[in-house]
């Protein structure tokens, strides 16, 4: 074994990074295999044009290597070839830190030598990831949108409101000229919302990530004054559909832990205030469905985000500074500290089942 990392293995190793949804090989070399010279030709000429600083990426198919050069067009190599997608198999499920060895192919047309690296000391990408966002055209939900198009993803916002969406798309394409955001008109509040999610993914097609921070009018409301109608639609939006959200994510989530599923409840759920029992109770289960879906969903990667007070723009100045009182911090979150949390949680794949809590020490005082 040895970590050999970026150095020369032989003259025709391409030296650089090659990136395999968030695996690097830090050094690549593909070497003659015995005596199909197409496949050496198709799958080692298209790497050995670029030189250093190669990116590729695995489509979902297993068999299509997508090759970039800091600059310049993409290149694609197919092999049509089950030892090509074998090949390229392996490498993406080797995440072991420094490993040296030789992946063989079942026929021997071929075999790779290759270092790997997690790169420890880097955070992963979520650079031309696709990312699905419910509740992105407003609050916390545009400034995830937002950080994401500052990181490089493709973002598809969507809204039940066609205004604030197509609003929403012009600002985000204005501050980000070459993004790319798409905007999609989807009512969660609908009796058939599942008819309307199933037609959004149609259209989105495979993803990355989907964070939901949808979300409508708090349901506070003295206990004396709670009927079931009440009780029931205020867990619509809040409960219900997120459950349906992670039920079609199946489908549609790219497959492995490099995938996640990311939803949004409230501090209230930790810290419960009176008149607010029935908002407290579907925070505090929505954490409780977040970790029984990683287990239902795993691979992929499920968490929940619990955002205390956060100044939106419905947020006036004077009720910003009631909260504030209410913190260790003396202040409020801002709509880009509290997307901080969801972007770390798309780029840690070691969480899941987890929780990240931002609320300028709300729960302490």
């Amino acid at each position: 074994m040895s970590t050999g990392g970026s150095k020369s293995i032989c003259p025709l190793m391409t030296e650089g990074v090659l990136e395999s949804n968030r695996v690097r090989a830090i050094a690549v070399e593909i070497v003659l295999g015995e005596p199909d010279m197409k496949v050496r030709r198709r799958l080692w000429g298209k790497l050995e044009s670029f030189g250093p600083g190669v990116i590729g990426r695995l489509l979902p198919d297993w068999d299509i290597l997508l090759c970039k050069a800091e600059s310049g067009p993409y290149k694609q190599a197919t092999g049509g070839q089950t030892c090509i997608s074998d090949c390229l198999w392996q490498c993406h499920w080797s995440r072991l830190n420094g490993i040296w060895g030789d992946l063989r192919t079942s026929d021997s047309v071929l075999k790779k030598y290759l270092v790997l690296s997690t790169n420890n000391d880097e955070m992963p990408s979520i650079k031309n990831s696709t990312i699905v966002i419910f509740g992105g055209s407003s609050g916390i939900g545009y400034g995830v949108a937002d950080k994401c198009l500052s990181e490089g993803a493709v973002v598809h916002i969507s809204s039940s409101n066609p205004t604030r969406i197509t609003q929403a798309v012009s600002s985000l394409k204005e501050k980000y000229p070459e993004g790319q955001v798409t905007g999609h008109t989807c009512d969660l509040s609908l009796p058939d919302v599942e008819q309307g999610l199933v037609k959004l993914f149609e259209e989105i097609g495979s993803c990355d990530h989907i964070v939901y921070t949808a979300g409508d009018a708090l349901a506070v409301r003295p206990l004396k004054d709670l009927d079931l109608q009440f009780i029931q639609k205020a867990g619509h939006i809040r409960f219900d559909v997120p459950l349906l959200v992670a039920k079609l994510a199946l489908r549609v989530l790219k497959p492995g832990y490099t995938s996640s599923l990311i939803l949004t409840g409230g501090a209230v759920g930790d810290r419960p205030q009176p008149d607010w029992a029935v908002v407290a109770g579907y925070a505090a289960g929505l954490y409780g469905m977040v970790r029984g879906l990683a287990l239902d969903m795993k691979p992929l990667r499920v968490n929940f985000v619990s955002p205390g007070p956060v100044k939106t723009g419905l947020f006036t100045d004077e009720l910003a500074e009631m909260f504030a009182k209410r913190t260790t911090l003396g202040k409020v979150g801002s709509v880009e500290e509290a997307a901080e949390a969801y972007v770390y949680l798309m780029k840690d794949m070691n969480a899941t089942g987890s929780c990240v809590s931002t609320n300028a020490g709300s729960l302490l005082v």
